[in-house]
């Protein structure tokens, strides 16, 4: 799962991948069958991970910088989880959608990134 590893990578590059092939792989999935379970189950995994994120936030002893990380990864999360619901609301089944298309993404490729918007690099 994603949140395990936190403390694995330094800069918790895999949680936006992880995130952004979720949702890529349930418009796909509800594109297909015509079906919002897909999307829907997206929701409940990204509100699930946010719940357990905040429990890890409140444990005691961690360090500041674990402690910050972990509320980043939180916000992104809680972010995440929005455009999801307005991807549901609006009944979004196609990833060349504007809807999906318009939101910011890292993208990781060996030791460098880039940041791609409406399919622009």
């Amino acid at each position: 799962q994603a949140e395990d590893g936190i403390r694995d990578q330094p800069r918790s590059r895999g949680l936006g991948d992880v995130y952004k092939r979720q949702v890529k792989n349930s418009i796909k999935s509800y594109s297909e069958s015509g079906s919002e379970a897909a999307i829907k189950d997206t929701l409940g995994v990204v509100k699930g991970r946010i719940d357990k994120l905040i429990i890890k936030v409140r444990e005691l002893g961690l360090t500041k910088e674990f402690r910050v990380k972990v509320m980043i990864i939180i916000t992104n999360d809680v972010h995440g989880r929005d455009i999801i619901e307005k991807l549901i609301f609006n009944k979004i089944n196609d990833e060349q959608s504007f809807a999906w298309q318009s939101q910011l993404r890292f993208d990781w490729k060996a030791n460098d990134v880039s940041i791609n918007i409406a399919g622009w690099e």
